[in-house]
């Protein structure tokens, strides 16, 4: 995987952006139909270890926004946040490629979610 410079990451992340969008509407999961219009929390898509090395952004909900934007220093997140950071990776040629969409949901206490495609069977 190529490393980029913000710039190039920004630049890169507008040319695929419409395609990302389409291709994970395909999904069917319903946060995934307008995260791209929630606030991105990131200045560029930055690479990110801990999502296979790809570039991410960090996109927030309304209840999620103002406190994902103070990071450390935000304790807990609301119930009904819900952060999306869609990613992409640059091949060693310079290739992009759109990669997964991340999706992480702050649930009310004591509620589990299971999504059905996940669950384990006996």
């Amino acid at each position: 995987m190529a490393e980029i410079s913000s710039k190039e990451a920004h630049d890169a992340y507008l040319r695929i952006r419409g395609e990302m969008g389409s291709d994970y509407a395909k999904s069917g999961v319903a946060a995934v139909d307008n995260y791209q219009q929630w606030v991105n929390l990131a200045l560029a898509p930055y690479q990110s270890a801990t999502h296979g090395g790809g570039y991410v952004n960090n996109c927030a909900n309304a209840t999620g926004a103002a406190a994902y934007g103070r990071y450390e220093k935000v304790g807990k997140m609301p119930a009904g946040s819900v952060l999306a950071k869609d990613s992409f990776v640059v091949n060693a040629d310079g290739r992009v490629a759109i990669g997964p969409l991340f999706i992480m949901q702050k649930l009310a206490a004591g509620r589990q979610r299971r999504h059905p495609r996940l669950a384990l069977r006996d």
